[in-house]
């Protein structure tokens, strides 16, 4: 009888033990189609949210390419963020995400360096400047097994970012001398005199054929005496002189102009080249009366042609934006920026 006892006990833990087994089996691959499903789910917002911020870093860097070549294209900043928002609404819907799991307001502008991000650690910055879109997607699947354990429902969340790399260039161009000059008193006489100053970038000087002249020609190679020659190096620039001229330098004033000065200054004026009205000349001493002596050279001054009239006959008059004043040519030089937009790419 004990013995019947004994063999009826191991049995029952054996069936015990089995029913343990098969338990946490079906709990085990109950867990497993979950999460299946779940990870295919998470598959599918990735997709959908990868191809709504691409697409949205499109809308923001077509923007940012058109204001950068077009400087009369203006960037409204609340129509921008708008914009890429409602392309990213736009794509995620079509691509089956709703608008429980993806919000569009909270689409992030961030600056990006082209290095992996930490999503959880994104600085905003304005569309304006920003070169990267991010989004995040947040789905509720609903458990088909796990529930028999208490698990209703899993929820899956994915993050995405596209971005663009936008990198300023500053380049530097020489300004060309010009076989032209001032006598510096007139720059004094604009400053108030030995002890005042100049404000560079708004104040004018006025040079033409009215008496008594304040300006002349400068024959800054020997070559260019008249004509011709002048007329080229006043569009053109003088960029090569060697040696360079410097503070103490003596210079011929050279003979007459060849053509028509106010035709130089007209054809300068209306080049549509801003290069041929942003000049550098020569400060001087003072320009001999006829044709003999010398001038020598006191400073270099970065000038704009800023208006130009020409009245009848020979009646002209030219107005010089003084920008800068130089120690030598050398020092002359413009800086111009420009935007280089990289293409799109997805941030892993």
């Amino acid at each position: 009888m004990e013995k019947f006892r004994q063999e009826g006990s191991e049995r029952g833990a054996v069936a015990l033990l089995v029913a343990v087994f098969i338990a946490v089996l079906l709990a085990v691959v109950s867990f497993v189609v979950d999460l299946g499903k779940t990870w295919q789910e998470q598959r599918a917002i990735q997709a959908a949210s990868d191809n709504a911020v691409f697409s949205a870093a499109r809308v923001l860097r077509d923007t940012q390419v058109a204001a950068n070549e077009d400087p009369l294209f203006v960037i409204d900043e609340a129509i921008l963020e708008t914009s890429v928002r409602n392309e990213a609404d736009i794509i995620a819907n079509s691509n089956d995400l709703l608008d429980s799991e993806f919000l569009a307001e909270k689409v992030k502008f961030i600056s990006w360096n082209g290095s992996p991000v930490d999503p959880h650690n994104l600085p905003e910055v304005s569309p304006l400047v920003a070169n990267a879109v991010y989004m995040r997607a947040d789905r509720v699947q609903q458990s088909y097994f796990g529930r028999l354990f208490g698990v209703k429902n899993l929820y899956p969340h994915v993050y995405a970012i596209a971005g663009f790399t936008r990198e300023t260039i500053t380049e530097t161009t020489p300004i060309c001398m010009r076989p032209f000059g001032v006598e510096n008193q007139n720059i004094t006489d604009l400053a108030g005199g030995p002890e005042g100053e100049i404000q560079w970038g708004s104040t004018i000087l006025t040079v033409g054929n009215h008496s008594p002249a304040n300006w002349g020609k400068i024959d800054l190679d020997g070559n260019m005496s008249s004509g011709h020659a002048f007329e080229e190096a006043m569009q053109n620039g003088a960029c090569d002189l060697d040696p360079v001229p410097f503070i103490g330098q003596a210079f011929s004033p050279g003979t007459g102009f060849g053509g028509s000065i106010s035709q130089v200054f007209n054809d300068l004026y209306n080049s549509g080249i801003d290069e041929q009205r942003h000049w550098l000349i020569a400060g001087v001493d003072e320009f001999p009366n006829g044709n003999s002596g010398l001038v020598t050279v006191m400073n270099f001054y970065e000038v704009y042609l800023n208006a130009l009239t020409i009245g009848n006959g020979n009646n002209w008059s030219a107005e010089l934006l003084l920008l800068a004043q130089h120690d030598s040519p050398l020092n002359a030089v413009s800086e111009t920026s420009r935007v280089v937009f990289g293409d799109r790419k997805l941030v892993q």
